[in-house]
């Protein structure tokens, strides 16, 4: 099994019981402790306090005690502004958020758990699962 990095959206997903997410994370914990980017971090209290629904924010903060939450380095940085730099040559912009999540999972050597696969499709570096979807049986 990888080591993964959870983007913002899977963590969604999983505050709103979503049941495949749901047996995912939970099999996976049963290996491998959660990761996620301090931006994730960010976005989702961020969220969870503006519409002020309590109740997700404390299961929220429950689920990160027990997860690795990896800071924010100059080296995740830099390789986000590469690929910033490297999309806008080809047309493409993305949200700085989205760069900073995928630099991090780069520089750490995880794989991005993510719904949101157009946004990280072909990434130079970038590996992304998308754990809404059943998990591809063991061969």
């Amino acid at each position: 099994m990888r080591p993964i990095l959870l983007d913002t959206d899977i963590l969604s997903y999983f505050l709103q019981a979503h049941p495949q997410v749901v047996a995912r994370v939970a099999a996976y914990l049963q290996y491998l402790p959660l990761s996620l980017s301090v931006v994730t971090w960010y976005e989702i209290v961020s969220g969870l306090r503006h519409h002020d629904t309590r109740a997700d924010l404390d299961r929220f903060l429950v689920i990160a005690q027990g997860a690795v939450v990896l800071p924010l380095t100059v080296a995740a940085a830099d390789v986000a502004a590469t690929i910033y730099a490297e999309q806008r040559r080809v047309g493409r912009t993305l949200k700085g958020a989205d760069l900073l999540i995928a630099g991090t999972a780069i520089v750490h050597g995880l794989v991005l758990v993510t719904h949101n696969l157009r946004h990280f499709a072909g990434l130079p570096g970038l590996e992304v699962e998308d754990w809404t979807e059943p998990a591809e049986p063991l061969s």
